[in-house]
């Protein structure tokens, strides 16, 4: 029987003089089997943009600096403070590249480029409303095309802001 363990991961140690048992040695087995397994799941997301604002914003845009031939998905998250408004979200840093309103809610959208740069760009959105819908420009706009997160002021909205405290953050899973 083991005298000591590990402190992470609780795997048994022997002294010289312990017998050790099978049953021992394949529990330590399967603990490194489910760490490894954990740590190879969590280093396929990567974080590609994580901002937080400091200050209110009715226009901004953030460089993304990918190169989409690398991403299998990504994850665009968009969670702006308290008090913020709806607000157009971008796909450069020019407002006529609007594809989609915020909520002042909570807006996840997912992207699944494939490492095909010049597949059509798409989103699967879900804002704070709790409604799903497609984005997608027009059938002219890859995902090349996607080189910023953009935020602007609604059309007609003079009211729309991004308030500071907003967090915008863009994960993906490499091929």
């Amino acid at each position: 029987m083991a005298s000591q363990q590990t402190p992470n991961y609780r795997l048994s140690r022997w002294a010289g003089t312990d017998r050790i048992l099978v049953e021992e040695f394949n529990d330590n087995w399967d603990k490194i089997d489910a760490a490894l397994g954990t740590a190879a799941r969590q280093a396929a997301f990567h974080t590609i943009l994580d901002v937080t604002t400091t200050e209110d914003l009715k226009d901004a845009a953030w460089p993304l600096n990918i190169d989409w031939t690398e991403w299998k998905s990504v994850t665009i998250e968009i969670m702006p403070a308290e008090g913020s408004q709806t607000i157009d979200f971008g796909y450069t840093d020019s407002p006529s590249s609007c594809v989609r309103y915020l909520e002042p809610a909570w807006n996840v959208m997912l992207g699944f480029p494939g490492g095909f740069p010049d597949a059509v760009f798409s989103l699967v959105c879900l804002n704070g409303a709790a409604s799903l819908a497609g984005c997608a420009p027009s059938s002219r706009v890859r995902y090349r095309h996607f080189t910023h997160i953009g935020i602007f002021a609604r059309s007609g909205y003079s009211d729309a802001v991004l308030k500071a405290g907003s967090r915008i953050l863009v994960r993906g899973e490499k091929l």
